[in-house]
Formats: C-alpha cells, structure tokens, sequence
C-alpha cells in the first residue's frame, strides 16, 4: 500500500526495472518521443525489433501503452524510479515553486520544463526550442555555464546570478540561484543539461538595502562626539566611529576580547589591567547595563581617562545579538 499526496491508500506493484543496455536505449528513445521507425534507425536494428522491445517494457513496467511508457521513462529520469505514484510527481516537478527544467544536446533545447519555469517564459513557447531562442536576452555568462555544464559534465551551482524573472507582465532584472545537472544517455555520455533555479531577488535586494542602512549608521555614529563602539555576539569589534578611532584608533577594528586584553590597552579606573570578563563590553554581553570609571593607555603610555557605558543589543525575542559601549572623557 502507498499513500499519495493527498493521503488516498492505493495498492501498487513494484515492476522489475533492470533493462538490459539495449531497453535502456529503446525506453530513452520512447521517452524523447520518437516513433518506431525513428528508434530503429537511430539504433541500426530492424523496426519489428524495436517493437518488440516496446511491447516487452510496456509489460516490464505495468503500463497500457506507450504514452504511459513515455512518463514511466520520464519519472525514471527525474526520480530514479518508476514507480513514484503520478500525484507525488506532479507535486515534486510540476507544482514545485522552483523553477526546472530539461536541455537536450550543445545547442540546449528545452524539452521539458515545469509551471514555475513556464511562467518565467511569459507564455513563450517553449518545448522543442533553443534556450537561447527562448530567452534572446540571456547572459553570455548564463550560456557559458549551460556550456560548461554539458562540455564537462559536472554539476554546478550559481548563486545568485544575474538574471530575468517576470513581475506582472513585465521581465525585470534579478538575481537567481541556479543548479545545474548533467543528463546522460544509455552509454555514459552527456546529452543534456537540468537546471534548477530560485528566484532569489527579494532576498539579495533586502541585503543590499540592510547595508545601505548600514552605512547610513555609520554616517550618523560618525556625526556623534563620544566614541562609540559596537561588539557582535562574539565580542568582536565590529564597528567603531570616527571619535572611536581617534581615542583608541583603528587597530582595534575587528578585535576578539582574548586579542584586547593582550592588547592590555584599556584598563580600570586606577590603571590597572582588566580581565576579559570584567570589560564593559563582556558584561553587556551577558545582560547587564554598565556605567563605570575607566582609563585607556594608548601606545606612548600615558593613561587617558574614561567613563564608559555598555549595553546589551537585543533581538525582538529578547535574545542578545550584540553590545554597543560609549566612551566618554573624564577628568583625571
């Protein structure tokens, strides 16, 4: 008993799938659609002994007719069995939001391609065309690694490349994350290439304006008279501002708190060394606010002192996502 997407109990039959070389050959021929005729010309036997083959996988895998041969071979391709109930592979073909697809030979004619990749295509015909007939505004480096792909015959995966995706009725640039799969025929050999791509363009826009935002900060931490200092998780300086740097200077940048206690340049209020637990920044880490008296020994050795406010960045659930600390000069 299998259950099928939908839940639904049938009883199905697992048929004995290994073909001898010369099934193989017929079944993938069936597959590609060609005719008798066609299969016994390409594969130099007679058109009788191609039907008989035929007529031995339709029994070999439980289906009617050749139609049902063709998807059996088809779901072989894309599953690894032939067996998958046809609900669960429209789900995990058809129906799936990433985009797929089925190239044949150098010239990569798509021959099979799912709803997802249909929509990319905005209604362009598709099935029996060149890619780049398809998509005349497809990169150079697009079809380089459709090329590549099928020339090497090793997978490769693209993130976020360049791309073209539809929104409305309009293509727009993006960006996509691409796999690419090489096909191989009865004998070993590449003929084909499946990719897989994702659109990905909200995802790297919301990226690049985080990092805009960024740089707006650091603009504004810039403006700011006392220093200020931001540690992530980890305790890592990840930003200073342009008082920051002129206090305690650049080097800094990038700091673990084992590399600024060795540093040993910031100390207590008396001058003394402090501990790696014992820094504002540390504490703040661990939940605490801190207001204390310190003092910071640059280079040339004469102490400068300091009062310094810490405390936690938090995440909307409260979880600590870093620690920002203000440095102040005090009177000696």
């Amino acid at each position: 008993m299998r259950m099928t997407p939908r839940g639904r109990r049938q009883r199905t039959t697992t048929p004995e799938t290994r073909l001898t070389p010369r099934q193989a050959q017929v079944l993938a021929r069936v597959t590609r659609g060609l005719e008798n005729k066609e299969i016994a010309s390409e594969l130099g036997v007679s058109e009788q002994a191609v039907k008989e083959h035929v007529s031995l996988l339709l029994q070999r895998f439980g289906v009617p007719n050749r139609a049902g041969l063709a998807e059996a071979g088809t779901t072989l391709i894309i599953t690894g069995t032939p067996t998958l109930e046809p609900a669960w592979l429209q789900y995990l073909f058809s129906e799936a939001p990433v985009m797929i697809a089925m190239l044949r030979g150098p010239e990569h004619v798509i021959e099979v391609a799912n709803e997802a990749y249909r929509r990319a295509a905005a209604g362009r015909e598709l099935l029996g065309r060149r890619l780049r007939d398809v998509f005349p505004d497809i990169s150079s480096e697009m079809l380089a690694t459709y090329d590549e792909v099928y020339r090497t015959g090793l997978p490769v995966v693209r993130h976020e490349m360049p791309a073209r995706f539809m929104r409305g009725s309009a293509a727009q640039a993006g960006f996509g994350s691409f796999a690419f799969q090489p096909l191989r025929g009865e004998e070993g050999e590449v003929n084909g290439v499946m990719v897989f791509c994702l659109d990905v363009t909200e995802q790297v826009r919301a990226r690049e304006r985080l990092a805009e935002l960024a740089a707006e900060h650091l603009a504004v931490l810039d403006q700011i008279q006392s220093s200020v200092l931001v540690f992530d998780p980890s305790g890592r300086l990840v930003k200073i501002n342009e008082a920051g740097r002129a206090l305690v200077g650049s080097e800094l940048l990038g700091s673990t708190p084992a590399e600024r206690l060795a540093n040993g340049a910031i100390r207590d209020a008396a001058g003394a060394p402090l501990r790696m637990e014992d820094f504002p920044s540390s504490r703040a880490l661990r939940g605490e606010t801190v207001d204390i008296d310190l003092s910071y020994r640059p280079a040339d050795g004469r102490l400068r002192p300091l009062h310094a406010r810490a405390t936690p960045l938090r995440r909307a659930d409260g979880t600590i996502r870093g620690a920002v600390l203000v440095l102040f000069p005090r009177a000696g």
